[in-house]
């Protein structure tokens, strides 16, 4: 094909040319059949070229394993050397010796945990519950985190312009929104989903990521768990309401109770638990005193940390300062049983970590203290 292709390109006859035509195809004779030869040689199951490189069933790469340095020696290195001769691979067969290798030896570099591609950790954020920090943090930290309270793609410039005071105290993203918006902007790329729902627990969690919904991914739900009478307390004072505790009767007591819920009443549409949760999800929870600490070890251990991240980070503020001086339940020991009691028979949410705390499902149970 090579000579037939070269005797066309020449349409004169001079001796001249003649000559040199007489020469090229003697060179490119030889050429031809050199190449043929060493085709020959690479299609032969023998070939030591194929044992060494590829397999010979399948025609492709072998996989090249990375391996630490105490693996080459200079005996490897000389084998390697004499099998090669020249510009080609000497004949003969070929013996490679397995390398044997573990797993701390090699070379490693970051890579997502076994679970990242198929699992995701949901945030159900409670009023009052540290939310809004843990959110932007972990967004600040780690890559992958989507909130309405904060979001890695976007986490480092909010909170540059925080630290020079640009922005308003509660902005996180500048894509914190409802969760309609958040809605639009997708969760195909999140490992960790941190959301104050506005259109009720189960719409929103079932709906979006319930049986599969997302890609087939399963998620895994956090529920940060606070003691009823402080967190009763802590809603109030963002209502800016006060408990009476002069009430003349427990009806009057019990309605400024369910004043101060924000998002919990199981008759609210817009509630951030619901009990149905539970034959949906795997739902852990966690003592909202060590979300900091060690629920923020945890997480540590699944997320996959930022290239660059913003320091120090900018604590956004969404409550004004609580004075327990001026909470009168807490020189009344009796209207504080008798609060505990009331949430936890009408108020979802306590009720489940009133089960949950001190449970195998407590990511922040300490270890042994476990009740089954």
């Amino acid at each position: 094909m090579l000579i037939s292709s070269i005797i066309k390109s020449f349409r004169c006859c001079d001796k001249y040319h003649l000559a040199l035509l007489s020469i090229i195809l003697i060179q490119a004779f030889f050429l031809e059949g050199h190449y043929i030869r060493r085709f020959k040689q690479w299609e032969s199951p023998e070939s030591p070229q194929r044992a060494v490189g590829t397999s010979v069933e399948s025609h492709t790469p072998l996989p090249c394993v990375v391996e630490t340095e105490e693996h080459v020696d200079d005996g490897g290195l000389a084998a390697a050397g004499a099998a090669y001769q020249g510009d080609g691979i000497s004949g003969g067969n070929v013996e490679v010796e397995p390398v044997e290798d573990t797993q701390e030896e090699r070379i490693q570099l970051w890579a997502p945990p076994p679970t990242r591609r198929n699992h995701m950790y949901g945030h159900i954020h409670i009023a009052k519950t540290g939310g809004t920090s843990l959110n932007g943090m972990l967004a600040n930290k780690f890559e992958r985190i989507c909130g309405n309270k904060g979001n890695s793609f976007d986490a480092y410039a909010a909170n540059e312009l925080a630290k020079k005071n640009l922005v308003k105290d509660k902005v996180v993203s500048y894509y914190q929104s409802t969760t309609y918006k958040r809605l639009d902007m997708g969760f195909e790329d999140c490992d960790y989903v941190s959301m104050e729902t506005d259109v009720g627990a189960v719409r929103f969690w079932d709906g979006t990521f319930g049986k599969g919904r997302l890609h087939n991914m399963t998620m895994e739900l956090h529920m940060p768990c606070r003691e009823p009478i402080d967190h009763l307390m802590s809603q109030c004072n963002h209502r800016k309401r006060k408990l009476r505790c002069d009430a003349k009767t427990d009806e009057e007591f019990y309605t400024d109770i369910m004043g101060c819920l924000i998002f919990l009443k199981q008759s609210d549409r817009r509630n951030r638990y619901d009990h149905r949760l539970k034959g949906l999800f795997d739902i852990k929870c966690y003592d909202f005193k060590k979300q900091f600490t060690n629920y923020w070890d945890k997480m540590t251990q699944l997320l996959q940390p930022r290239r660059v991240e913003s320091s120090p980070f900018v604590k956004r503020e969404t409550n004004t300062p609580r004075d327990k001086a001026t909470e009168c339940i807490w020189q009344h020991p009796d209207l504080m049983e008798k609060a505990n009691s009331y949430l936890l028979e009408k108020v979802p949410y306590y009720q489940f970590c009133d089960t949950c705390m001190g449970s195998e499902n407590e990511i922040t149970v300490t270890e042994g203290t476990a009740s089954t």
